[in-house]
């Protein structure tokens, strides 16, 4: 018999959380075990990754599973706070014991925790964390420039200062409602050591990472060895700082092992064999549902399933380049002719939904988006014919050719569209790269269509990805649309869950319906494998990076 990890999406009181005048100091980190369980300490957990991560393993350039199913451990799975272990919607302190927001919501006070080491013995110190932040805004050596990162909650910053010895003080530049919950996403990671960066920058090496200054951090675990293309290894920090519930220093393990493992079939064999205690997370990793049966016959009663949703799926044209795309006919027939059911069971063997931006089951969408034209299952014929006839009126009866840009770990969803395009004269020309490649020519949009996944778990945070005008490095959308950046600032002054919901239903209708800018296509659920005496993992239900610093980790053997 197989064992289950299963979590369903709540609707979120996000506006509630934030408007919080003072939170209180953060439980400790739950009991790993559960059911009466003492956790066990010791051991290595072999753990599967899909890849080396890319770049110089910055997590201002890239918010990719590659980098952070490895870096959370090293990091720490937060900064000022965190998502809660238990509960990925709600926010908890990290590096700050306890915060106090301004009645305005434009300045916030975090209390520093005491205690903190860098793992090379330097203590964190609340001028280590206003660094962090002000680097995160991006800064120029010269004419040398570090670009800002590319998420939403640091780039609402207008200031932040040490006050009263161990506080900081973060000054927005406007009312930001949701601002903790932007902070609390998994991966935005305090990474930069102010003592190795700071030297370096000045010294006009402005692109400096966690590689180039020997992986100083934060986190749970320290980086021992990383052989690329084969093996990254972590062993404990003894300098970490963070407790749990019995107050047993964290982390339970000695360490975890990351086989780089590009291929699921790889995975399987050797997770079957006894070779690893955990499969890779990730998208195209997850397991497909014969793989699963057959696990549970040879396996019978060892293996268990974290089920994460969230890998929301979608395409977008980029607006800031020339081609058939800046035709609203052509984006709306290119809308309208994919067959997204038939995608679920080719690129996942069925084991996905359909969705709008947001996950369908969190009551974000409009109720009836289901009808909508591309949605609609009883009216895929009309919809094709619809597509065919505004291609005609495009002058493109005949098709045209693009390129099209895709992570090559991304193929087999890229190679289903790009046959099922084939139908209406559309040849995309897959641009198939590495990771690295990917995020550097992403954030620099160089491409003319794209594939990305959205994440997001509350409407707030889609401004990474459609409320910027120009580049918008990191989003999916890149275009120079005024309305949408419009829409956006409604939510600054939203009074309760009702305007933000209606005001997200104006975007989703506007991006995907008005305006075809994106296609939404399918959320890939995955069941990724572990030992059953893996205990401790806490997965989230629809954030994939959800607890990866694996600190409550520990194995039952």
């Amino acid at each position: 018999m197989s064992h289950r990890i299963k979590v369903l999406s709540p609707i979120l009181a996000l506006v509630a959380l934030a408007a919080i005048a003072c939170q209180t100091p953060a439980p400790s980190a739950p009991a790993a075990g559960g059911g009466g369980d003492t956790p066990k300490r010791g051991g290595i957990a072999v753990i599967a990754t899909r890849d080396d991560p890319p770049t110089n393993w910055d997590p201002g350039y890239t918010s990719g599973i590659t980098l952070h199913q490895v870096s959370t451990g090293i990091f720490g799975a937060g900064n000022f706070v965190r998502q809660c272990r238990n509960d990925v919607y709600t926010v908890c302190p990290y590096l700050a014991e306890s915060w106090e927001a301004g009645t305005d919501l434009m300045t916030y006070t975090f209390k520093m925790r005491e205690g903190v080491f860098w793992n090379d013995g330097t203590p964190f110190t609340p001028q280590d964390a206003v660094y962090w932040l002000d680097l995160t805004r991006g800064t120029q050596v010269g004419d040398k420039t570090r670009p800002a990162w590319i998420d939403v909650g640091t780039q609402q910053v207008q200031k932040a200062e040490v006050i009263d010895g161990n506080k900081v003080r973060v000054t927005l530049k406007e009312r930001v409602p949701a601002f903790l919950d932007m902070m609390k996403t998994a991966t935005i990671n305090i990474a930069y050591p102010r003592h190795l960066f700071q030297p370096k920058i000045e010294a006009g090496d402005v692109r400096v990472g966690p590689s180039d200054v020997g992986f100083v951090s934060l986190g749970p675990y320290k980086l021992a060895k990383h052989e690329k293309g084969s093996l990254i290894q972590l062993r404990r920090n003894e300098l970490y700082w963070e407790k749990d519930a019995k107050g047993e220093p964290l982390p339970y393990l000695d360490g975890i092992d990351f086989p780089v493992m590009k291929d699921l079939n790889t995975i399987v064999a050797a997770f079957r064999t006894g070779r690893l205690d955990g499969g890779a997370r990730g998208t195209g990793f997850g397991l497909l549902p014969e793989q699963r049966q057959a696990l549970d016959r040879t396996l019978p009663g060892q293996v268990q399933y974290a089920e994460i949703a969230g890998y929301r799926w979608h395409i977008a044209w980029n607006q800031l380049k020339q081609g058939p795309w800046q035709d609203l006919r052509v984006r709306k027939a290119l809308g309208l002719w994919l067959d997204k059911r038939s995608g679920v069971q080719a690129v996942v063997g069925g084991q996905s939904f359909l969705h709008t931006v947001m996950d369908p089951r969190s009551g974000w969408p409009d109720p009836a988006w289901e009808t909508w034209p591309s949605f609609n299952a009883n009216t895929r014929d009309r919809d094709r014919a619809d597509a065919k006839r505004l291609m005609s009126e495009a002058g493109l009866a005949s098709g045209f050719e693009m390129d099209f840009f895709c992570r090559r770990s991304w193929v087999q969803i890229c190679e289903w569209f790009q046959g099922d395009y084939s139908g209406l004269g559309v040849k995309l020309k897959l641009d198939l790269v590495d990771d690295a490649t990917w995020t550097d020519r992403h954030r620099r949009g160089d491409f003319d269509g794209q594939i990305q996944i959205v994440t997001a778990t509350f409407p707030e945070l889609l401004e990474q990805h459609f409320g910027r005008t120009g580049l918008n490095a990191g989003g999916l959308l890149r275009h120079n649309d005024p309305q949408l950046v419009s829409m956006f600032r409604r939510f600054k002054d939203a009074q309760g869950d009702d305007a933000r919901k209606q005001i997200y239903r104006e975007v989703e209708k506007y991006v995907l319906q008005d305006q075809w800018y994106a296609i939404s296509l399918f959320d890939e659920l995955l069941a990724i494998p572990y030992r059953s005496y893996v205990k401790g993992l806490m997965p989230g239900p629809e954030e994939v990076n959800h607890n990866l610093d694996y600190a409550t980790v520990w194995l039952d053997k």
